[in-house]
This record gives structure tokens, sequence and C-alpha cells, in this order.
């Protein structure tokens, strides 16, 4: 992998102080494993909406002017951070490639690789700020389960959300690593206690050992946990102690023909 540089103009364009209803952004992803992507958003004044092309398939979506807005106020604020050149070479992260034009200005653009909050927080927050639009999105399951897998590349935290139910769901998505132990720890001991849960590990990717002990309060409630997942996360499932009898083996999509509203919390 070619070694990661940071292509951003060295002054904001000229229109930066124009209103946030004339733009065009495109976001070129290239994680190490998962398909390459393309997310596209444009906000004018008549039109506006993001669309995302990962290989034939293309997925548009629709988006509100108050979201819309929120990005393009975002990025003006990102691309005055300063911060240091990052040397780093990849190969477990992501290639970004990218431009935004606002108004008729120059486009302004953005190249990095696995940005780190602390080391690069420009490139970090212009990330975050792409997956905080699609969250005001709803795409289809499909596309969803994409979305999820990609969001793990930028460190965003756990890879984990709760979804209100009835009965709530604790929606697993990506990988589990020893860095995420405390949050994890955390985000189970916050689960309602006197109700039924579900646990969707349909989009999990596995986890590691030392982390099946922060599975077991989920073992000993009284109250019902049902568990949904993939095979491969059922065999991990059986290995942390929870009965085959409570696991529902799935091999699509959990959500299929459902929309899901995307989101990473």
């Amino acid at each position: 992998m070619l070694a990661a540089s940071i292509a951003l103009a060295a002054v904001v364009p000229v229109a930066a102080t124009a209103a946030c209803n004339d733009y065009d952004f495109e976001f070129e992803a290239s994680p190490s494993f998962l398909a390459p992507s393309t997310i596209r958003l444009h906000a004018h004044p008549h039109s506006l909406g993001i669309s995302v092309v990962i290989g034939d398939d293309k997925e548009k979506l629709q988006l509100n002017a108050t979201a819309a807005e929120e990005f393009c106020t975002r990025l003006q604020q990102a691309i005055t951070i300063e911060q240091s050149k990052d040397e780093r070479m990849g190969f477990d992260g992501i290639s970004v490639r990218g431009h935004w034009r606002l108004a008729k200005s120059p486009p302004f653009e953005v190249s990095f690789w696995s940005p780190d909050k602390q080391k690069s927080p420009r490139d970090y927050v212009i990330a975050d700020a792409v997956f905080s639009v699609l969250e005001a999105t709803t795409p289809s399951c499909l596309l969803n389960a994409y979305l999820e897998q990609l969001s793990t590349y930028f460190g965003f935290g756990l890879p984990a959300r709760v979804l209100p139910g009835p009965p709530p769901t604790l929606r697993f998505y990506g990988s589990l690593s020893i860095d995420h132990d405390e949050d994890l720890m955390h985000l189970i001991e916050s689960l309602p206690a006197d109700t039924p849960l579900t646990i969707d590990m349909t989009n999990f990717g596995g986890m590691g050992l030392l982390l099946y002990l922060d599975f077991h309060p989920l073992l000993a409630r009284s109250i019902e946990v049902h568990w949904v997942a993939t095979p491969q996360a059922a065999t991990q499932l059986r290995k942390i102690g929870v009965k085959s009898a409570a696991i529902h083996v799935i091999t699509s999509l959990y959500c299929e023909g459902q929309p899901m509203r995307c989101s990473r919390r």
C-alpha cells in the first residue's frame, strides 16, 4: 500500500462562506477486506440526495435539507483543522480519496489512510461527517449491512447499537477486539434487566477468547434472551455457553426486505 498522503488544499475554497445549499461531495473508500465503494452527496437548490455505488450496484438515498446543511457546515469546519503530514504505511485499513466542491469554487481534494482521531483529526472528522449524514438516511438492509462494516475501519468505537424494539435488540456488526472490552461490558450492564432481549449477530465478524466473559451476564439473566446469528457467530456463541435452542441460525440477512436506519450507535 502506498504511503498515506494528505492532499487537502492549502486554502479554504472561495465560496466556503456561501450558503450550504449548492455543493457536491465524493468519498471513494477502498477498505482492505471489504468491497470498495463510492459515496456521492449533492445538494443544490432544487435537488439533494446521496448515492452509494458498490461494484455494479447503486442505491440512491433520500436526504433532508437540514442534514445536508449540517454536513456542509461540518466540512467547512473540518478543513480548517490543522494536522501533521501522515507518513504511515497501511495494509489492514482503508484508503480514502475524494473531493468537495462548494458552489462554483475549485474542488477541495481529500486523500488519506485510516485516520487516527488524535493524529489525523481533520481526516477523522471528515469521515465522521460522512457517516453522520448517512445516519439521516434509511438504506436497504443490504446496504446498511455494508455501511456498518465500512464504519468499523474508522475507529468510531464499539461496533454495536441498541434498537428500541419491542423487544429491545442489541445489534453487533464487524468484529470485537480487546480494545472494546470496557465499552462492551458497560453496554451489556446498561441493558434493561426486566424485559426480554434479542441479540442480533447477523453482521458479526467474530471476537477473541478474552471477550467471552463479557457476555456471561447475558447468560445469567432470568428474563429470556433470544440470539439471532450467522452459522459462524453461532459457533462462537455456543463456545461462550449459549444453548443451541436459544440461537436462531440464519443464512440470509436478518432484516432482509426491510429498510433499517443507518446508525453506528
